[in-house]
């Protein structure tokens, strides 16, 4: 499993690279706050692979995954899901929300 930082996730934002990023927390975590552009899969669903799976067009395609912050581990057991699933191209945000915002990134509520 492969890492990115705040700033590297912005710039691939930004370059609109085709990149799927996922929030692995709660559907009520993601709509007080994510990432822009970002979806919701709750990894403790038990079909949170179905839903990502769903939400990318190849599981070789790029996908990030994060949750809170570095003392989460939501995002770690989400990553193992996809790359046991056979998602090829799999990348944890370790520092999650906590990064994104002390990087006073855009952050989204709602939807």
């Amino acid at each position: 499993m492969r890492t990115i930082n705040a700033e590297a996730l912005n710039a691939q934002l930004a370059a609109s690279e085709g990149m799927t990023v996922v929030n692995t927390l709660s559907e009520d975590a993601f709509r007080a706050k994510h990432i822009p552009h970002s979806l919701s899969a709750p990894q403790d669903r038990p079909d949170f692979v179905e839903r990502v799976e769903k939400m990318t067009p190849s599981k070789s395609d790029p996908i990030v995954v994060y949750c809170g912050g570095p003392s989460c581990d939501s995002s770690t057991q989400a990553a193992q899901k996809l790359e046991a699933a056979g998602f090829t191209n799999v990348y944890e945000f370790e520092g999650g929300m906590e990064e994104w915002e002390t990087s006073q990134f855009p952050v989204e509520a709602g939807t």
